[in-house]
C-alpha cells in the first residue's frame, strides 16, 4: 500500500492527477537533431535507498549514453524522481548530447519545470538547480509520460539499487544492461 501512495503522492498535481492527462503508451525517438533523456528514480524503504536511472537516445532510438545511480538515503518518490531529471541534464551536457527532450513519469515535477514554478521546498532546491542548468545551456522540453512508455528507465529499476555508487557508460553499456534493454528497436 506504501507504494500505491508515494505513487499517487509524486503523480498528483492541482485540479487533476496523472488518469486526466493524455497517455503515451510507448517510447518514440527525437526529432531529427536532438536526444532523448529518458529519467526514473526507484526507492527502497526496506534498504532505505534511492536509485537513479538515466538514458540518454538519439533519433534513431540508439542509447547514447547511460547512468545508473544508488544516492544511498531514502527520499520522498517526487524528490528522487526530480534529482534523476537533473542528473539526467547533466549528464547530457557534460556528454555534449544536446539539445534534448526529457521524458518523465513524475508528473508533479515535469508540470513544476514546465510551469516554471519553484515551490520553497526541498523539491523547489531541485528544480531551481534543473531551471538553471537549463537556462544557461541548452534548448529543450519538458514532456509527462506514462510508464509504460518510459520502459527503458525503469527496466533498469534493480540495476540502480544493486550497486552504491554511480555508473555511466557512453555510447556503450554492460552485458547486464543489455539484457535489460533487450533491441532498443521493441521500444520504437
Amino acid at each position: 500500500m506504501q507504494f500505491t501512495d508515494d505513487f499517487r503522492k509524486a503523480n498528483v498535481v492541482e485540479g487533476g492527477d496523472v488518469r486526466n492527462h493524455p497517455v503515451h503508451s510507448s517510447w518514440e525517438p527525437p526529432h531529427d537533431g536532438l536526444f532523448k533523456i529518458n529519467t526514473d528514480a526507484v526507492l527502497s524503504e526496506k534498504d532505505k535507498a534511492s536509485g537513479l536511472r538515466v538514458v540518454i537516445s538519439d533519433n534513431k532510438g540508439r542509447v547514447m549514453a547511460f547512468l545508473c545511480r544508488n544516492v544511498g538515503g531514502y527520499y520522498e518518490p517526487c524528490i528522487a524522481e526530480a534529482m534523476a531529471i537533473r542528473r539526467g541534464f547533466r549528464l547530457a551536457m557534460e556528454s555534449g548530447l544536446v539539445p534534448v527532450v526529457l521524458e518523465s513519469d513524475a508528473l508533479e515535477v515535469v508540470n513544476l519545470l514546465q510551469s516554471k514554478i519553484v515551490p520553497n521546498s526541498e523539491l523547489g532546491v531541485i528544480i531551481h538547480d534543473i531551471s538553471d542548468i537549463v537556462d544557461n545551456s541548452f534548448l529543450c522540453s519538458f514532456h509527462f509520460v506514462h510508464r509504460l512508455a518510459n520502459k527503458v528507465a525503469h527496466g533498469l529499476t534493480k540495476l540502480a539499487l544493486a550497486h552504491r555508487g554511480e555508473f555511466v557508460w557512453l555510447e556503450d553499456c554492460p552485458l547486464s544492461v543489455e539484457g535489460v534493454l533487450g533491441d532498443i528497436s521493441s521500444f520504437l
